[in-house]
């Protein structure tokens, strides 16, 4: 039981410094991301950490299987580079205890992502769907910042000079429309002050005071110049954006039964991500076996290359599914099968039956030889 909690602590430890570091590498670049379409003006600068956050469960699902490979891994080979594992096994410790073991740790690992594939990540998405709509909604109001040109949802450019400290009251506005063909001519408007409204019905307006409107192609001769006094530019309507709910959003339950091949895809990629995590166990444990002379980070490479392989392999079979190229019920099962194959001519490679068996041979060549 000694041991078993010292293997135990010791993976577990591992996998969660992994964890913490490859969260912290696709958060960064995640974030980078989302600041960038904040900066574009797509996304307001004050939803930027809730969008961020909201994408957590969905980086999860990949970063969960992987930090507990490479977790593992480490510290598999910290234990063979130290020889620590040469000791258990001299002290009869079997190698099918040490695979108990890591597969108490990837049962743990499995029930989070299994938690977070099927439950946790479809309703977080759905929330994130509706932060979206409101934003997309929204964008008349909050993306407009003083002194960047904004782009509105019906071809519009509006630029502000100044916003005062209520967020709704603009000075000296430009908006640039340019409508498409046989929707209306070109136009630009300017006006020394505006408002930002929002009607009974959910749609906003920008209402401008005192200004100009300029309308006409410069291909043509016929432009039409019209002073206001007031005017009124529809920014957008917010039942337009009233989206449907997408699959990634959708409960679990709701994929069953399904013959859309995009939702058969969805759901075999929401149980697949667990799956792997038990395949996983089976090759890690093999490829975590090193010689201590060659240090502990000998089979790293080979190991992230499998893996790698694994995962893309499972990506390519989603899509495959999605465009019908594909049998669905083939599916992402055709890869499980795959690397279970590969697993188990690992573990064979690694058993006590082959490596008597070569052992034996290895000792016939020698006396033929002599």
């Amino acid at each position: 039981m000694l041991i078993f909690r010292y293997l135990f602590k010791q993976t577990i430890k591992t996998q969660f410094a992994v964890m913490m570091v490859l969260m912290l590498i696709f958060i960064s670049q995640k974030f980078v991301r989302i600041l960038s379409d904040a900066a574009d003006g797509h996304i307001p600068g004050a939803f930027v950490a809730k969008i961020l956050t909201l994408n957590l469960p969905d980086l999860a699902i990949l970063i969960l299987p992987i930090s507990f490979f490479i977790g593992v891994l480490f510290a598999h080979g910290r234990l063979y580079a130290d020889s620590e594992m040469s000791v258990l096994f001299a002290c009869g410790y079997s190698p099918n205890k040490v695979l108990g073991i890591t597969a108490a740790v990837g049962g743990i690992t499995l029930l989070l992502s299994a938690g977070n594939s099927l439950f946790l990540t479809p309703y977080v998405n759905s929330i994130e769907q509706q932060v979206m709509a409101n934003i997309k909604a929204d964008s008349g109001l909050s993306s407009i910042t003083p002194g960047r040109f904004v782009e509105l949802s019906n071809q519009a450019v509006a630029f502000v000079e100044n916003i005062t400290q209520d967020g709704k009251h603009l000075e000296k506005v430009f908006v640039a429309h340019n409508p498409p063909p046989n929707k209306g001519r070109p136009s630009v408007v300017m006006a020394t002050q505006g408002n930002l409204e929002d009607k009974a019905n959910g749609s906003q307006w920008l209402e401008l005071d005192k200004g100009t409107r300029y309308e006409g192609s410069l291909n043509n001769l016929d432009f039409r110049v019209m002073r206001f006094g007031h005017y009124n530019v529809q920014l957008k309507d917010r039942n337009d954006y009233q989206e449907r709910e997408k699959i990634r959003s959708m409960p679990t339950a709701k994929l069953f039964g399904s013959d859309n091949l995009a939702k058969i895809a969805e759901l075999q990629w929401r149980i697949a991500m667990p799956i792997s995590v038990i395949i996983l166990v089976l090759l890690v444990v093999p490829l975590g076996t090193i010689n201590p002379r060659q240090g502990r980070y000998a089979k790293l490479f080979p190991a992230i290359m499998l893996y790698l392989g694994y995962y893309l392999l499972m990506s390519a079979a989603r899509s495959s599914i999605e465009d019908g190229h594909l049998p669905w019920y083939i599916g992402i099962w055709v890869v499980h099968i795959l690397m279970l194959v590969i697993a188990s001519i690992f573990l064979f490679l690694q058993s006590e039956k082959f490596l008597t068996v070569k052992a034996r041979l290895k000792g016939d060549r020698r006396v033929s030889d002599y």
